[in-house]
């Protein structure tokens, strides 16, 4: 295991959601500090080339990824390795308001953050999410790679309330969305919500406090559990068994063998309502999506401390999770652990190579045996010294974590790392020379830096 790739340069995103569709990664929405994000502006979409998409022209026409309906003859190549494109998306009007009341077809999704994004049969699914000026969302919009274009999906059964900061994920046919921050009630979620091809009765599972009914607070954390299907489009709420996660935002869940892992996220000590005193839960919670059941397996090993707002995602059948931040002593983070299912078994790793920075807010995808982490945010070293400068800055890298380096890719890390770049420019081959420059060369649609 080996980072191999850091480049800077691409989009800088915090909160943002991303996916793999046919070996290239695509990147939705999120926020840069001290960008307006009001209004009814689309979502952008940014796409990288991993260097494995296989939409080479076998005797059809792709469309351009950077212009909408201009056919392209596109052969893959060293050319776009690591290299980030805005798409220009094709939107129709009118956009998602995230308005429950709008009587119009809502097609296209406005700008947002803590949303997720999951991958069925080539497309791309957004839910959640949302902005400073509509707030959450319940829609659920898909993305076409193919048109680069969106379409809505009419709601079905009951949808699950507007939300952020949720979980997403896709077991054979069906979504299981967890968790999250409600803008209907708030309050945590402790619901899960099951998008599945299975049509299934509606439930409610909800342990409110009686006090806190009479509060009658807008927003909650969530709990829930809701499934949607992704062949009938139909959603419903799952009633489980066993003791759920506590209501939290900001997790991570991750699908092994019908099981999912839910671990971190940012709960409260009022349970699921919102009063700045946060609990970050060290303990792994699964879901057994066969039985509903709730159960907490019995770990050994190092165990990760408690966090919110990192990442995981799973390789081989076992579960990693890197960075995030624990607030109840404000500290960012930068480790990466592994937990192996079949031992109930968590250990730290340190991998070869220069790794990400503490971040939280990032985004990973793994493509077949390479890990690639983008984005999120950061301390700024500086902000201890002047106490008017902002304390947090936003990332505009890329990194590349290799589970299975080959020999060519070690021998071109060694290079870089020993600044053999220059000086062996003359005698390595073309495309060694054009491959090493793709490690190295940043990219360039960065916006103009904003930190906060």
């Amino acid at each position: 295991m080996h980072w191999t790739v850091k480049v800077e340069g691409g989009p800088r995103r915090v909160n943002h959601a991303a996916v793999e569709l046919n070996g290239l990664i695509y990147s939705f929405g999120g926020y840069c500090s001290g960008e307006p994000y009001e209004g009814n502006e689309p979502i952008d979409v940014h796409v990288l080339d991993t260097g494995e998409s296989f939409y080479v022209l076998r005797g059809r026409i792709r469309y351009s990824l950077t212009t909408f309906y201009q056919p392209t003859f596109y052969f893959s190549s060293f050319a776009e390795t690591y290299r980030w494109r805005k798409l220009n998306v094709h939107c129709e009007e009118p956009m998602d308001t995230g308005s429950s009341a709008t009587t119009q077809p809502i097609i296209t999704p406005y700008q947002r953050y803590g949303h997720t994004v999951v991958a069925y049969k080539g497309k791309a699914y957004l839910w959640g999410g949302r902005n400073d000026e509509h707030g959450a969302s319940a829609q659920m919009h898909i993305f076409d790679p193919e048109t680069c274009s969106w379409s809505l999906v009419e709601r079905n059964g009951p949808c699950p309330p507007a939300r952020d900061g949720h979980s997403a994920v896709v077991v054979d046919d069906t979504m299981y969305v967890f968790g999250g921050f409600e803008e209907e009630s708030q309050r945590f979620a402790f619901e899960l919500f099951q998008l599945t091809g299975v049509c299934c009765k509606f439930y409610r599972f909800d342990a409110v406090h009686p006090f806190h009914r009479l509060c009658a607070p807008s927003f909650r954390f969530s709990r829930e559990t809701y499934a949607f299907d992704l062949q009938t489009h139909q959603w419903s709420e799952i009633r489980t068994t066993g003791v759920a996660p506590q209501w939290r935002d900001f997790h991570t869940a991750c699908a092994i063998n019908n099981k999912m892992y839910v671990f971190g996220g940012r709960s409260d000590q009022l349970g699921q309502f919102h009063s700045s005193r946060d609990l970050y839960c060290d303990r792994l919670k699964v879901l057994d999506l066969k039985t509903t059941q709730w159960y907490e397996p019995n770990v050994t090993g190092d165990r990760p401390s408690g966090r919110r707002s990192h990442s995981a995602w799973t390789h081989n059948g076992r579960m990693y999770i890197f960075g995030g931040y624990l607030g109840t002593i404000n500290q960012h983070l930068g480790d990466l652990y592994e937990y192996d299912p079949t031992a109930s078994n968590w250990r730290r790793l340190y991998p070869f190579g220069e790794g990400p920075s503490p971040r939280r807010r990032q985004c990973t995808v793994l493509v077949n045996d390479r890990l690639f982490l983008f984005g999120g945010t950061m301390p700024r070293k500086t902000a201890k010294l002047d106490p008017n400068e902002s304390g947090l800055s936003d990332l505009s890298d890329l990194y590349v974590l290799d589970y299975k380096p080959t020999l060519k890719s070690l021998a071109a890390v060694a290079v870089v790392e020993n600044r053999l770049y220059d000086s062996s420019a003359n005698i390595l081959p073309r495309e060694l020379r054009q491959e090493l420059m793709l490690m190295t060369q940043p990219n360039k649609i960065t916006l103009p830096r904003h930190d906060g």
